[in-house]
């Protein structure tokens, strides 16, 4: 798909998020409580069937308290809000849509299905658009950072560019962006187009989150360029991990050998477990081997032009 990627960069770019959307701000219904310090929890999307979101949803839908939708024709999206119709709930897909909105897409090419919150941009959806999950620590600390983990799902099945960037804010108004975490499809379709993993990981330090309060986490989405119709893509795999103190990404020099040893190992075997899931509305800690220290090991995808 005319992709450059890297792995083992040991440093993240980032820049002032300036949100081209007007949403309501998010009022205080909690979140998605994360209550523990140092394990690793991850929300997936096994039985997310595109149903939409709803403040008490069932298993096929999202938790809206915890996850709102922006950048829909049919109307702003909302935390706590019911948005189960149209735009919002597209229904189950294995791609190869052409209604936009949101969607539960099985990116499994064989076997047993793997479902993901997928999206379908068009002209009058998603362009932009994002996707908002607000997490709030309930562990009765101040929480100075968050190790975060996630898969981005691409079809490059449209002959226009699309762009993936990540975004946090404290307050659901100021928005960063994390530049090395962006991702872009090819301009040009693929002849056989077929559903391609990339996984994406960062720590976000400083924080200084007390106790109840929110941190959100934004996936935004827009056109880079092409004409036509639009690819699709889809979230996955989320794996957050509460910390109470600053964590280095860089190694100390006795670690550098290593380093270079299980970098390749490690992103191998992320490859092995991106189909794995387990529900859509919940929160489970992750009691396999993940990569608490291999964070920093990403692979930056360059913006087509």
């Amino acid at each position: 798909m005319g992709h450059k990627m890297g792995i083992c960069q040991h440093s993240l770019s980032v820049g002032l998020f300036a949100s081209l959307l007007l949403v309501d701000a998010a009022p205080a219904l909690g979140g998605l409580m994360v209550s523990t310090i140092g394990t690793p929890f991850r929300i997936d999307f096994d039985a997310f069937r595109g149903r939409g979101l709803m403040p008490n949803p069932m298993a096929s839908q999202l938790d809206s308290n915890h996850w709102r939708i922006s950048g829909l024709s049919d109307g702003p999206g909302r935390f706590g809000g019911t948005h189960d119709s149209g735009d919002f709930a597209r229904g189950p897909s294995s791609g190869g849509v052409t209604t936009g909105g949101v969607y539960g897409f099985n990116v499994a090419s064989s076997g047993e299905p793997n479902w993901t919150l997928g999206f379908q941009p068009i002209g009058s959806d998603l362009t932009p658009g994002a996707a908002t999950l607000m997490v709030t620590n309930a562990t009765g600390a101040v929480v100075d950072r968050l190790e975060l983990d996630y898969d981005i799902w691409l079809l490059n099945n449209g002959d226009r560019s699309s762009s993936i960037r990540f975004a946090y804010s404290m307050d659901d108004e100021n928005y960063e962006t994390l530049d090395r975490l962006s991702i872009a499809t090819a301009l040009e379709a693929d002849t056989n187009a077929g559903w391609e993993a990339v996984g994406r990981a960062t720590v976000l330090s400083a924080l200084n989150l007390a106790e109840g309060s929110s941190i959100f986490l934004q996936w935004w989405m827009d056109d880079v360029g092409g004409r036509g119709s639009r690819d699709e893509w889809s979230l996955d795999q989320i794996e957050m991990t509460w910390g109470d103190s600053p964590v280095s990404t860089v190694p100390e020099p006795s670690s550098w050998m290593l380093l270079a040893f299980l970098c390749p190992a490690t992103l191998w075997h992320r490859r092995r477990n991106v189909v794995r899931s387990t529900n859509a509305s919940t929160l489970k800690p992750v009691t396999r081997a993940i990569r608490k220290k291999m964070l920093a090991a990403v692979e930056p995808i360059t913006l087509e032009q």
